[in-house]
């Protein structure tokens, strides 16, 4: 039980986002209403969460297009004959710049989360992930 917590918590706000409950596809409906039951949440919750989730989507949306135009641009710069080493540098540090864009949403996104559950809550939350959630690889003893 305390795994499934753990699963379906890092599962949501690795998502980071969501339309309202009713436009989300139904993998992701399950795994948001087993947390909802897991924690109790109840209906000012449920909505508070909805409203988030849906804001955070449409932020996703905008930073992930942004990095694509931004990948495709390196792509092509280094597909030229003689590719512009300043112009590269400047496209990845870009690139760096909205994944930790998007870093932020997600990690906004949990404490957002947090700031609304009930001490309870926020202990079965707590209970059900790893000791080293989020911790790079090298850390949780895995390969990097």
């Amino acid at each position: 039980m305390k795994k499934a917590v753990g699963v379906l918590t890092i599962s949501l706000f690795l998502l980071a986002a969501g339309a309202s409950w009713a436009l989300l596809d139904t993998e992701e409906q399950a795994k948001i209403n087993a947390l909802a039951e897991t924690l109790k949440l109840d209906d000012g919750q449920k909505a508070k969460l909805a409203l988030e989730r849906e804001a955070s989507k449409k932020e996703l949306l905008r930073l992930e297009k942004k990095w694509q135009s931004l990948h495709d641009q390196l792509r092509r710069e280094i597909r030229k004959e003689k590719p512009d080493p300043e112009q590269t540098k400047r496209l990845t540090a870009e690139i760096g710049k909205v994944r930790g864009e998007i870093l932020d949403l997600r990690t906004n996104s949990l404490i957002y989360l947090k700031s609304i559950l009930k001490a309870e809550q926020k202990s079965i939350l707590e209970e059900g992930r790893p000791a080293d959630a989020g911790a790079a690889p090298e850390k949780q003893g895995g390969k990097p």
